[in-house]
């Protein structure tokens, strides 16, 4: 009895330190976190071309005042839809969570809306 319990305590601490510190494919709580991805479809734009003065202040505003304390943010992409339309994708990490915040602006590039989604986790 005690050569069982000690060889399944043995195992278990085996597989706990050979797994180590390895990315979540699928958080538990993903599942209920299902979205649409707002800008699907829409085209990368090249950073060459700048967003425009109205939508570049925008998103610093976002990043400095609504965004939540301890977070970093990422601008992962800037997107038009072939409309006139244009969006700013930025993804903020913090705590294994990734959440993804979508600003939309129209053509006169006025935010038309902001759209907050959780996209994925991390390990550790």
């Amino acid at each position: 009895m005690n050569l069982t319990r000690i060889s399944l305590c043995i195992s278990l601490v085996a597989l706990v330190c050979s797994t180590g510190c390895i990315p979540v494919a699928v958080h538990p709580m993903q599942v209920f976190s299902r979205h649409s991805n707002p800008i699907e479809g829409w085209k990368s734009v090249n950073f060459k071309e700048k967003p425009s003065p109205a939508i570049e202040k925008d998103y610093h505003d976002f990043l400095n005042y609504e965004r939540p304390p301890g977070f970093v943010g990422a601008i992962i992409g800037y997107l038009e839809d072939g409309n006139g339309n244009h969006a700013i994708s930025i993804e903020i990490g913090n705590n294994g969570t990734y959440r993804t915040c979508v600003l939309i602006y129209d053509r006169n590039d006025k935010r038309i809306r902001k759209v907050k989604y959780i996209s994925g986790h991390y390990g550790c």
